[in-house]
């Protein structure tokens, strides 16, 4: 799974998720259990630090990410600046 960020959104940034089959020569590359998790260097720079869990609550499901470098994220939680 790569995760990176992308320019846009009500903050300055969203994230994008993506299933891939190979990664790219400067990927950072982190496996938990069976599970590869990769990004690219200049997402890198801004995720470092960054916590997946998953989350079911009576309301919503589904990944929660913890990033301690974010300021500000916009209301609807699809954006994030740093």
């Amino acid at each position: 799974m790569r995760i990176a960020l992308k320019g846009g959104g009500c903050s300055g940034f969203t994230y994008i998720f993506d299933f891939i089959s190979d990664v790219k020569d400067n990927d950072k590359i982190f496996e938990f259990d069976s599970i590869k998790v990769c990004t690219d260097n200049k997402s890198y720079l801004f995720l470092n630090g960054m916590e997946i869990d998953y989350e079911e609550t009576p309301f919503k499901s589904g990944i929660k990410l913890n990033v301690p470098n974010v300021t500000r994220t916009c209301g609807c939680g699809e954006s994030i600046a740093f």
